[in-house]
């Protein structure tokens, strides 16, 4: 399970790192420390040579122009970096730069900076709406200033000796990753001027075993609570968009299912009605051993039972059209798996590193299979494909040593078979 968890995180950072997307071309400064582009006249630091240790004066000029940005996750995972002084020339800060840092304890703003300030080592916008970093290694409670509007996109994120967080009544937005690992939080009250929490939001607090969505909330993004051990997610009766059926959130109408509470053991059945299962809605309940879907449920969406490597046996319905990209992967004690007919699409790595998969039948629906749908299923010996299925990429099967396609004579399966060395039979 650790590994499992642990896999979890890396793919996290690894995504956020492909979406530091970096103007212009990356140079290297003449002192052969700083990574930086070229952006509006002046530099935009995105990264370092060396990693920088101790207290950190970030330049404010290198090769002749003036340091105006700090890029999104510019210096994260300085592992010994201790404290931070940002220069006034800085006009621009992306996505918390010092996130990962774990003995990071203050965060300094020269007091001529125009666009940001620190209040008690805290980076804030000058304006003080927006809390952008925390340092990540403080242990022990925090009270949010009031009049704060907005907890940036990973302002917390992996700070794992926060115990205690106070959110105070002027916060309206919660953004991406806000508080993702924050290892040491158990519980989380959100205020009822909260309007969104945004994807991931509390994603990985592995301590963190109760919360309530106020009457406030109109808006959630991608499960906030992926692999947190709660066992009941609360939501006021009087909220107008969202609403919890035996601690299970789901949209208003019971048409989308939107998170499992990923402590929970055993069995579920999905109520009939629910036509969506959500993005990771399930991802990472180690625990569940087997789930019910109903013949209502339509889309199986992106990461909604990713890692739950708890589940032996998945029939899915007839209703069922598309399986999303991650919908299975890492459920590796799959070992039985019905697709209904319904089904059209396979996405990419749908059921990667289902380890437990020994075989498996494409419906005659299907026309497609994705990126690394079965990518790393070790023990899967048979997949049937009929001749529907115009489109397979080339690394469906990759790393399955030990599979045969059956396919039907002249069909597309066939010629992908014979392209990427892969043994096959004919149907009969």
């Amino acid at each position: 399970m650790l590994m499992k968890k642990r896999l979890c995180v890396c793919l996290m950072i690894a995504v956020m790192a492909l979406l530091a997307v970096r103007a212009g071309a990356e140079e290297l400064d003449a002192s052969g420390q700083w990574r930086y582009v070229l952006k509006d006249g002046g530099t935009t630091i995105t990264g370092y040579e060396a990693e920088p240790e101790g207290e950190l004066s970030i330049p404010s000029e290198l090769d002749g122009y003036a340091v105006t940005g700090i890029g999104r996750w510019a210096f994260s995972e300085c592992s010994d970096l201790t404290g931070v002084t940002i220069p006034d020339s800085v006009t621009s800060i992306g996505v918390n730069p010092f996130a990962f840092c774990p003995l990071l304890l203050n965060i300094n703003v020269s007091s001529n900076s125009l666009a940001y300030e620190q209040m008690d080592g805290v980076l804030f916008d000058k304006q003080r709406k927006m809390l952008i970093s925390y340092p990540g290694g403080r242990e022990g409670a925090y009270t949010i200033p009031e009049g704060i509007l907005i907890i940036g996109e990973s302002a917390f994120q992996d700070c794992s000796g926060l115990t205690k967080v106070t959110i105070p009544d002027s916060v309206t937005s919660i953004r991406d990753f806000a508080f993702s690992s924050c290892q040491g939080l158990t519980s989380v009250t959100i205020p009822d001027s909260v309007t969104s929490i945004a994807l991931r939001a509390f994603s990985y607090c592995s301590g963190l075993v109760s919360v309530t969505i106020p009457v406030s909330v109109t808006s959630i993004g991608e499960n906030p609570f992926v692999q947190c051990p709660l066992s009941y997610i609360g939501v006021s009766p009087d909220n107008p968009t969202f609403e919890q059926m035996d601690g299970v959130l789901f949209d208003k109408q019971r048409k989308v299912l939107v998170s499992y509470p990923g402590g929970r053991e055993g069995t579920y059945t999905i109520p009939e009605g629910v036509q969506v299962i959500g993005d990771c809605a399930f991802e990472g309940c180690f625990n569940l051993t087997s789930v019910t879907i109903p013949n209502s449920v339509t889309s199986i969406a992106d990461w909604a039972f990713g890692y739950c490597s708890g589940l032996t046996s998945v029939i899915i319905p007839n209703s069922v059209v598309s399986i999303g990209s991650y919908a299975f992967s890492g459920c590796d004690g799959l070992t039985n798996l019905t697709i209904g007919d319904s089904v059209t699409s396979i996405g990419n790595d749908a059921f990667e590193w289902c380890s437990g998969l020994t075989s498996v039948i494409i419906p005659n629906s299907v026309t497609s299979i994705g990126d690394g749908a079965f990518a790393w299923c070790s023990s899967l010996t048979s997949v049937t494909i009929p001749n529907s299925v115009t489109s397979i990429d080339d690394d469906a099967f990759e790393w399955c040593k030990k599979v045969t396609l059956s396919v039907e004579q002249g069909s597309y399966a066939e010629q992908y078979a014979k392209d990427n060395d892969i043994p096959y039979t004919f149907i009969e």
